[in-house]
């Protein structure tokens, strides 16, 4: 299986055209391209995989395998139960050159007040604001 990054050429069918042609990828989706570019039209449409080449495992490979246990999220919990009884005075301002640690209490310029409830990468936090979980670069030099 190929290994796609952001920018990187690969084959994809393209609708307008209506064949297989080269395309750039835009966005991804996990490991997968999500969004390509054709290079031929220029139009940006969802990724899809050439005639012939394996998209998934077959059912009878599915059957064997066993099915893994997906990445456990934190669980979300209300903002205002993490707030009780903190200083929001003390909450420091989010910079994603700077390290946070659970519990950490956050102030995003769009964002705004925050708790930092865990952390699934070593240079990224899960943040639950107002408006819900946001997954934040922070460590960063």
């Amino acid at each position: 299986m190929p290994t796609w990054r952001t920018g990187a050429d690969t084959d994809a069918y393209c609708g307008h055209c209506g064949l297989e042609l080269a395309h750039v990828i835009v966005a991804m989706d996990g490991a997968k391209p999500a969004r390509v570019q054709c290079k031929t039209c220029k139009s940006i449409h969802g990724f899809r995989r050439p005639a012939g080449t394996p998209d998934r495992k077959s059912s009878s490979e599915k059957a064997r395998t066993p099915r893994s246990k997906s990445k456990s999220k934190p669980p979300e919990t209300d903002l205002s139960d993490l707030l009780k009884g903190r200083n929001l005075a003390a909450a420091r301002s989010y910079v994603m050159t700077q390290a946070f640690a659970a519990n950490d209490l956050i102030r995003h310029a769009n964002f705004g007040l925050g708790v930092v409830v865990g952390s699934p990468a070593a240079d990224k936090v899960t943040v639950l604001f107002a408006c819900g979980l946001k997954v934040l670069a922070h460590a960063r030099a």
